[in-house]
């Protein structure tokens, strides 16, 4: 593994050149942020940086380069192989060696974007151009064999995947305004619709927990949003120090997400484990839910929120358009409102907490 500050004094004449250049190589370290993946055999995090690869064993606190390699998009380790995407080309480099062990590229490909894994022989890749799925038996690493199992999503823009083990099914992420989230089984590759109109814009990173929720990075507005596994709850669970947060990764071993921000070439590390002797109170807590659902005449809202400022309710139509708004910053941090929906047209709509502008999470519900 080669250390980013390793130079070697050459003379007097470029001592001061030299003093520098740890500085420089520092400071240029990351530059093109986009994937983040954990390591689980190593307990290590990895980035893509176009030409290059980087990797942390501290939280961020320290990098250096990883193999030769480039990586420009999606990366996945499995067994002892880290799987990256550069420039369309999908390469196995080996964790121990860090030697490249082959490379292909996909038919047809246009934008080869997020990729996921079933912890064994497979791994399936997004085409962010074309809207295809393709699947990749890595059964040999030295002969992946790569085929098309999804042509033109839905006329959809498909970004990041994350492989559902419990449901057989992989979860894929969707870009563009109030964005798609869809569900493809892994087996007939029949894809269909789990979440409608999410009400964030472009999705880009999707991941799963070890109690099967869902974390999903959004640009517009930007932050992390926490959904159960079939998609009937959600809530925000970062809000804040993010800038377009691309590719992220679950390190269910450690309870944390790391979140490649390609706005500001940065990764952020976010802990999601109980932390000895801090107040829950003190952590950001953000909830919504909606029942019943489905409705016919009315729902209730139940909400949470640390920070009740300018807090309030709203409800989203398909189109985009508010058909509901109450203030509830006077009802404090938590409570429920009753809505009368009878009004409303048969269609699916979206819940909305906002405080400052700012929404903190959303659900959806049908009216019948």
């Amino acid at each position: 593994m080669k250390h980013l500050s390793t130079i070697s004094p050459l003379g007097l004449s470029i001592v001061f050149v030299l003093f520098l250049a740890p500085i420089f190589l520092f400071g240029q370290t990351k530059t093109s942020i986009e994937a983040a993946e954990y390591d689980p055999i190593n307990n290590r995090f990895f980035v893509s940086n176009g030409n290059s690869i980087l990797v942390t064993s501290d939280g961020g606190d320290s990098w250096e380069f990883f193999g030769d390699e480039g990586a420009t998009h999606g990366m996945e380790v499995v067994n002892s192989v880290l799987y990256v995407i550069e420039a369309n080309v999908l390469r196995a480099i080996d964790l121990g060696t860090e030697a490249q062990i082959s490379s292909t590229t996909l038919p047809g490909v246009s934008f080869a974007n997020g990729m996921a894994n079933n912890g064994s022989d497979r791994l399936w890749i997004s085409d962010f151009g074309n809207g295809n799925i393709y699947e990749v038996d890595i059964t040999d690493p030295t002969d992946m064999q790569v085929s098309t199992v999804v042509n033109g999503l839905s006329g959809s823009s498909p970004n990041g995947l994350t492989f559902d083990a419990d449901n057989n099914r992989v979860i894929i992420v969707k870009w563009g305004p109030n964005a798609d989230i869809f569900a493809m089984d892994a087996t007939t590759y029949d894809v269909s619709t789990v979440l409608n109109n999410s009400g964030f814009g472009n999705l880009d990173g999707v991941d799963i927990d070890q109690n099967g929720n869902f974390y999903v990075s959004s640009w517009t507005p930007a932050r992390i949003i926490r959904y159960s596994n079939d998609f009937s709850a959600s809530e925000t669970v970062v809000s804040s120090g993010l800038s377009s947060p691309a590719d992220i990764s679950y390190s269910m071993s450690n309870d944390t997400l790391a979140v490649a921000n390609s706005g500001t070439n940065n990764v952020t590390f976010h802990y999601f484990g109980v932390v000895s002797g801090v107040d829950n109170q003190e952590l950001e807590i953000t909830s919504l839910n909606v029942f019943p659902n489905p409705s016919s005449d009315y729902i209730q809202v139940e909400y949470q929120s640390n920070n009740s400022d300018n807090l309030e309710l709203m409800i989203m139509d398909q189109s985009g358009k508010i058909v509901f708004t109450q203030n509830v910053a006077d009802r404090g941090t938590k409570g429920q409102v009753e809505c009368s929906i009878d009004h409303l047209s048969i269609g699916q709509y979206t819940v909305l907490l906002r405080n400052n502008q700012n929404i903190l999470s959303s659900a959806q519900f049908l009216k019948q």
